[in-house]
Parts: C-alpha cells; structure tokens; sequence
C-alpha cells in the first residue's frame, strides 16, 4: 500500500472518530426560533484546501434532531435530486446523520457558484452542522444552522483576518444581492471573473432559487484582511454563513496575559451561521469561558449610524463607546468577569475565543466564533446533544446559562431541578443576572424553566489547542424593524406590543413588565417539569428578593382620565445583589369621577396652570408645562424652573434663573438683581454731597477772593454813580447751595452780594462765571 493511501486511510479513520462529537440543538417551538421544517447549507468552501494537493478536503457533516414523539420525515435533496430520505426519531439512541459527499462539489466550474443541500421535513427539527478542517488535525467547528423561515433581506458580514470566508445561500426565491465591499486593509481586494473589488466597491450578485455564492479567500496563503462591516442586501430573504477558512488570533505569553506576541498562535475554521438585521439587540451578556489564561474578546458590529455602546466591566466599571456609521465595529477584551453591555440600536455582537497562550502546555482551548444572542431574544425551553467516542483529542463538554438570579430556582434539568452546588457569577452592570457553568456527559439533555421565563444558553468544548463554541438557540422574530402592534397569542413569539421584547407578560391580569398594558404579550402558559415536580426555592446567601409596601389611597391622576388610581413601591424590602423583583404590577385603576367639573391643565390661557388654571408662571421665559408648572427658565431676576419660577434671586445671584455670579462681577453683592449692575456705578445721594460740600466751600472762597482782588485794581478813584448794578451769578446758585447743604444746618451758606460802581463788560471771572444784567433802582 503506497505512502498516500495509507495517509487517507488514517485521515479517512480520524475523520470518522471526529464524527461522533455531535452539537444538535432543537426548540420546542416551531415558526419564530431555530427549530424549523426546512433548512438550506451550502458547500463550505472551508471544507478544503485545493491549492495543496497533498491534503485532503475536508468534511462537513449534518445532524438532525426532533422532539416530535412520532418523528419527523426529512427529504434530503441536491440539484433537484434526492441525496437521503430519512425518519428521524427522538431519543439518545436516535442520531441522524447525513454527510456532504465533496466529489459532489468538484463538477461545478464556478467556485463562487455552488449547489446547496436541501433539508425538508414533515415537522419540526433542528439540524447542526460540524466542519472538519484538513489543514490541522485539531481543526474543527460547529454551528447552529437557521431554518429558512428566520432568514433576513440585510446582514453585516464579521470574520478575523485571514482567509475569510462568506456563502450567501437562497430558498424557493432568487435574490439579486448588493455587496457594499468593505476590508480593513484598504489594499485588499476580492477577484471575480478577472475583476477586483476592493472596499467601496458594490459586487452585484444574481442569484437563483435553492443556489449559493461564495465570497472566499481561502486558497490564498497569505495573510488577508478581515471584512467585518462589509453590507449584503438582498431582494429576498437569503441565509449567510460567515467566518474564516482558517485563522486564530495573536496570542499573548502565559506568564504575562497582558504581553501580546507578534505571531498568531493555534490556528482553526471560525464559522457562525448570521442572523439578520431586525434580529440585532440593545442588550447583551458576553459569555467569559473560565479556566483559561487568554483574554477572550467580543466584536461588536454597529446595525444603525449613531450608536452607542456601553460596556460594563469588572467591578460596575462603565466603558462607552461611540459607533458613527452602520458596520463600524469594536473589540472589547474581556479581563477579569462578565458584563453588560447595551446600546441605544441593534447591533451584532460576535464572540471571540482565543488561541491559546504560549509558553505552556497546560492551556486549553483553542480560536472559536460564537454568537451571541441578544437577550431579548431568549427562549425557556432547549435540547441538545453531544456524544463523544475515542478520539485522538480529548474534548470535554459544558454548557453556560445566563439567568436572572430570582429564575434561577426554577430552573429544571433533564428531570430534576437543575443542581443548586453550581457557581454563579455575577454580572457587572447588572445585578439581576447571573452566569453559570456545568461540565455535562456525553448524551440528549433538556433544560426549561417551569414558569416559562426566559434564559440564555450555550455550549462549548475545550480540548488541547482546540475549541467549539455556538449559543443552543435562540428566538428568531423581529426586533430591530418597523413595528405593529397585534393582537397576542399566548407564546406566539411575536412582539406584539412592540416595545422591542417577546411574550414578556404572563397571563394573570396584572401589568408584569410596568408599561401600563395588561397581558399584552403573553409568554406560554408556564410549563410543567416532570410529574410530581415541585416549585420549592432555593435560597441564595445574600440574595433578597422583593416585596411589596402597602397600597396607597385611591386618588386622581390624570385630568383628562376619570379614572382613580392607586400604586404601590418594590420596597418591603427592595431586592438586593439580584433578587427576585416583586411579581404583579405597581399600578391599579378603577372606575370614578375624576375631574369632571372643572377645567383641565390642558386648557388654561398662557402662564396659567393647573386645575382650573388655579396657579400661575409670569416669571417664567416661555409659558410653562400645564401640568406641574415646570418652565424652562426663569426671567431675570427669578430662579427654579421647577417651581413656577416663584423665587426671587437671593444675595450674590442674578440674572435668567439667578445664573449669574455677583462676586465674580463686582466682588461683592449686585444692586441690581436684574440687570447685575454693581452698588460702585451707582452714585447715591448720601455718597455725592459729602464729596461736594469742600469742593464748594473751596471753589467760593476762591471766587470770593478773585473778586475782591480784581476790584481793587479795576474800580475807578473818581466818584462816579453807575445807573446800572451789576449782580453776579455763579454756575450754582445760591439757593441750589442751600438745598444741596440742608442737612448739614451747621455750614454757613456762603453769599453773593451785588457789587456798586462797576463799570459795563466787564470780565471778572474765568469762563465759568457767566454775568446777566437786570434793571434795577439803587
């Protein structure tokens, strides 16, 4: 047997062992998660290597799974020809498996344009696929696939950086695709028919019904560039798989997890199958794998222009970010504990595990995408499987639950309550919520929630250098789109209310989600566990749930509502470090006579409010809320908007609502509290006669003296008897002096008395004393 046959037969033997690890997951609903009647995968182009004749291409298999109890018929179908009929069957023995031969693929001429399989059942079923990669012996992945009926017309692409890979596929409909090319290496183009696309470029793809294109790089050995953000819109719903053929991630020094090395580490196939755009969140729980030395990371992947993220970290740290345009992304590490994350749009968030560390053999894990589900989009209800033969890699097996901690007691596992001895962590940013791991053995598991609350769920194995990782399901409705309100059907997985949740309300006529709707968006009715099950808590230390404080007096509310109501406060006690949240609503109505005589708020004239338009705002810039009086600022010289502007500026204030700063203007207090002029611009009466009263004095005994001075040199010796007098003015007069120094009785008045024999135009005074002449009798 020559040198190459028996390497295929060793490959061929491995690849058969690598099988039996199966990660099949199913929902027990149908229309709304990913459990459907009707599945299309493609050929991944990951499957193989063809520039390198000396390896094998790889392998793709397909596992089927139901819940149904009299099975499922699944019909099989390749290019209109029926590959595999089978009847599948629930049950740990009952695996279904169905293999993509590669030799069907190598007769198609275009590479970009492939064939697909076809899975139709006459029920529901799950259907997972795993991925072997012939470049590495420790290669592999697996992933959820997404029935037809949870498909999207917009998609976001996300990868790593090298040998990327995207298949577009297509159902009973064409679709002609847009894709708006976008790379992190600018220089980075993509080859179709002898033409080069690079970011910017718009690649238009027409595709028929039950067809695939591909979007790959993956027989180029050199190092490519990610094309997260790169947009796919189609004219019909149409699935994407997105990933790497292979890759991993730069890994950092298992002595120093903060150092980065320059090289990659461990490289593997990432593939996750893509949810569209009205699947994205605004809330999320990035899963943290313990037990590793590597950071992991999550990239996040703006849905919308204008997004911003927060992200909490290890001990409430609160980190924000700022996404400008739809398909901008972030990688966030995670050090030290899990955290929320929100946004104010939908966006995609892909979780990253890392290659393992270097320098040490003792690092488990290895590169793996997985998906993670918006919680929003949390189901009650899940199924897997995993089953494990000897291999030449040891993979061990857990899974991971996100859970509100007040849910946590009622979680139930394949026939018991869910085991109490397993660690919670919390999550930063949100207390209510907790993260749990589980090492699980090989076979079927189920786990529910009795009361049918929500939880998230994922799976994921560690091996040497090598990893898997994809959530176990998830709801696929419309979260992230234009929404109509509809009538609701207890569990129909729709968001009836539109308020971006699903079936979040339980039937008991109550408002259990504090929106003001009753019963608006029923979950199912509570599901029941194994017979003879019980409800009993399990109590958490330190954890306190809810309760309720007495009701208050039932009282109006609204004016145009004649309705009274009555509340009630989540306070006797509150819930701490995650408890329970009291269960029922904190607001009743009934019937009554509210404000039927008199005037609304709603009605009053301009700076009027309140019940018969009783209270007013004149100080307020702008008339204020009819309501509650509130302005939005004051006038000058009054301050709180909140109170009608009713308060007048205090010392040091003035100006619009009392903004301005006396002391910083005038280093002291304001005489105006209007305008802040200070008290120094102003001249008071009692500050300006003292500073007149010697500058008078002065300014007349100067005249006085000047007079008598010039009259000595200017009056005539002769006799001589003037038929005029002549009287002298000053610029303040006599009796203005009087009034001016009336206060002050002790001054003496100084006087002007009128002088005898002056001779005519005469000038005895400077250009300030002015004469007048007047007729008079001596």
């Amino acid at each position: 047997m020559s040198s190459a046959m028996t390497s295929r037969a060793v490959a061929l033997r491995y690849v058969g062992n690598l099988l039996a690890i199966v990660f099949c997951i199913y929902r027990t609903k149908g229309a709304g998660t990913t459990y459907g009647n009707l599945f299309v995968v493609t050929n991944l182009k990951v499957i193989g290597n063809h520039s390198d004749p000396s390896r094998l291409p790889g392998q793709v298999e397909f596992f089927l799974y139901t819940a149904a109890a009299d099975g499922v018929q699944v019909t099989v179908t390749f290019r209109n020809a029926t590959v595999q009929s089978l009847i599948i069957l629930p049950g740990v023995k009952n695996m279904n498996q169905v293999s993509a031969n590669p030799k069907l693929f190598s007769f198609e001429k275009d590479l970009a344009r492939k064939s697909v399989y076809v899975f139709k059942g006459s029920g529901l079923f799950g259907l997972c696929v795993l991925i072997m990669q012939s470049y590495a012996e420790d290669s592999f992945e697996t992933f959820l696939a997404i029935p037809v009926d949870g498909w999207g017309k917009l998609y976001y692409l996300v990868s790593l950086e090298s040998r990327v890979s995207a298949q577009f596929v297509t159902g009973e409909h064409n679709s002609t695709l847009t894709v708006l090319l976008r790379f992190a290496d600018r220089s980075m183009v993509f080859k179709y028919h002898g033409i080069s696309y690079g970011t910017g470029s718009n690649l238009i793809v027409d595709l028929p019904p039950w067809r695939a294109f591909s979007l790959s790089n993956c027989d180029d050995n050199r190092l490519s560039s990610s094309f997260t953000g790169t947009y796919v819109r189609g004219t019909s719903p149409f699935g994407v798989i997105s990933g790497n053929c292979l890759d991993g991630t730069i890994n950092v020094l298992c002595d120093d997890p903060m150092l980065e090395r320059e090289q990659k580490g461990r490289q593997s196939v990432l593939v996750e199958m893509l949810p569209p755009l009205e699947q994205y969140g605004r809330e999320f729980i990035p899963v943290l794998i313990t037990g590793r030395t590597s950071h992991d990371y999550f990239i996040t992947v703006a849905g919308h222009d204008d997004v911003n993220v927060t992200f909490f970290n290890k001990e409430d740290e609160r980190n924000d970010y700022y996404l400008k345009y739809r398909g901008d992304s972030l990688r966030i590490t995670l050090k030290g504990g899990l955290g929320m994350l929100k946004s104010n749009k939908g966006v995609l968030v892909m979780y990253v595990m890392r290659s393992a560390c270097f320098g040490s053999k003792a690092e488990v894990g290895g590169p793996s995408f997985c998906l993670i589900v918006p919680n929003e989009l949390f189901y009650h209800t899940y199924t897997w499987s995993t089953k494990t033969s000897s291999l030449p890699l040891v993979v061990l097996s857990y899974i991971c639950i996100v859970i509100r901690v007040s849910n946590i007691p009622q979680l139930y596992m394949d026939g018991e309550f869910f085991k109490a001895d397993t660690t919670w962590n919390l999550v930063s940013g949100a207390p209510e919520w907790r993260a749990g791991h589980a090492m699980i053995e090989q076979g079927n598991h189920l786990m529910k929630h009795t009361s049918g609350s929500p939880f998230g769920l994922y799976l994921y194995g560690l091996g040497h250098y090598s990893s898997y990782m994809h959530p176990a399901g998830f709801i696929t409705s419309s979260i992230n789109a234009v929404c109509h309100t509809s009538p609701t059907v207890p569990g129909d997985l729709v968001d009836n209310d539109c308020d971006k949740r699903i079936d979040e309300e339980i039937e008991d006529n109550k408002d259990d989600d504090d929106d003001g709707y009753i019963d608006e968006d029923l979950r199912d009715t509570p599901v029941g566990g194994a017979s003879g099950e019980t409800t009993a808590e399990i109590q958490i230390p330190g954890v306190v749930n809810g309760g309720w404080s007495v009701w208050t007096e039932w009282h109006c509310q609204d004016c145009l509502d004649t309705r009274v109501f009555r509340t009630r406060d989540c306070n006797n006690p509150s819930p701490l470090e995650g408890g329970r949240n009291c269960y029922g609503g904190r607001l009743e109505a009934k019937f009554g006579q509210c404000y039927t005589e008199i005037t609304c708020p709603e009605d009053c004239p301009l700076y009027y409010w309140s019940s018969n338009c009783s209270k007013t705002c004149f100080n307020c810039m702008g008339d204020c809320r009819k309501n509650s009086g509130v302005c939005e600022r004051c006038v000058s010289g009054f301050k709180s908007p909140q109170n009608s502007c009713t308060t007048a500026c205090e010392e040091y204030e003035f100006g619009p609502n009392c903004e301005g700063d006396c002391m910083a203007k005038c280093d002291d207090d304001c005489f105006n509290r209007v305008t802040g002029e200070c008290s120094d611009s102003w001249i008071s009466f009692r500050t300006l006669v003292p500073a007149l009263i010697p500058i008078i004095i002065v300014a007349n005994a100067c005249i006085f003296w000047g007079y008598h001075k010039q009259k000595q040199t200017l009056l005539p010796t002769g006799e001589s008897k003037p038929s005029r007098s002549w009287t002298l003015y000053t610029a303040i007069s006599s009796e203005k002096i009087r009034e001016m120094l009336a206060p002050w009785k002790s001054l003496e008045t100084p006087r002007v008395k009128p002088f005898e024999d002056m001779p005519p135009d005469t000038n005895l005074f400077s250009s300030r004393t002015t004469f007048s002449t007047t007729e008079s009798q001596v």
